[in-house]
């Protein structure tokens, strides 16, 4: 149909914040901006980005506004508390498409704690034809 326009993916960006990180948290943010402006999202959308290290942490941003978010890198290299976040933005979007985006450096130090609760709490969702990981 001529004028309709269609929705974009839900974008989530998974974080490493970890202290091994260092510069690139924020360059990392910032390049996601780009891809995100690549695909055709606009300044006024809205994304999330689920931030982990010691501990783990959402937030909603505009696209325009990622630059500006100087983040930093910090604590430790845990991701168990991703899952309870994702679960909240899948629950949220439900039935619609979501993509995620996971930037990180290096091993994880809940790796097997990690694994066993993306099977127990998201398997359900992680075989949905509205979820892309990228």
């Amino acid at each position: 149909m001529p004028g309709k326009t269609s929705k974009r993916a839900n974008a989530v960006l998974i974080l490493d914040c970890s202290g091994s990180t260092g510069n690139w948290v924020q360059r990392s943010v910032s390049a996601w901006k780009q891809t995100l402006k690549a695909q055709h999202y606009g300044e006024e959308d809205e994304v999330h980005i689920i931030e982990f290290e010691s501990e783990t942490k959402m937030s909603r941003h505009k696209v325009k506004d990622l630059d500006a978010l100087d983040m930093r890198s910090k604590g430790g290299t845990y991701m168990t508390g991703v899952v309870f976040e994702l679960e909240t933005v899948l629950n949220k979007y439900k039935g619609e498409t979501v993509s995620i985006w996971v930037v990180s450096d290096g091993q994880i130090f809940d790796q097997t704690l990690f694994k066993g609760s993306m099977m127990r709490t998201l398997s359900r969702y992680l075989n949905s034809p509205n979820i892309s990981v990228l």
